[in-house]
């Protein structure tokens, strides 16, 4: 999927949800808040993230700071529809924040 300029906008707009700040594991990028994909809940230790900035896949620990994925973690995510979808959102952030 590729993503509009309007369509990035509208979801860097959209109702996120406060986290803790932390640092995504890959790029160090400091995040303050999170954009659910679905199911309008905000993120839940064990949660699967991705890096709005470089697209890397984590997850919340029990502490609401990001981790990097166990291996069962890394099987279920293959392939996932919604990490995908994600990381496309993140691909083309990048592309339109430079």
């Amino acid at each position: 999927m590729k993503f509009t300029r309007d369509q990035v906008k509208a979801l860097v707009e959209a109702p996120d949800y406060r986290i803790p700040n932390t640092r995504c594991v890959a790029c160090k990028k400091l995040m303050d808040a999170a954009t659910p994909t679905g199911g309008g809940r905000g993120p839940q230790p064990n949660d699967i993230a991705v890096c709005a900035y470089c697209g890397h896949i984590q997850a919340y620990g029990d502490d609401m700071k990001f981790r990097e994925l166990n291996d069962a973690e890394i099987v279920e995510c293959a392939g996932d529809p919604d990490i995908l979808l994600a990381q496309a959102f993140a691909r083309d952030f990048r592309q339109f924040k430079r």
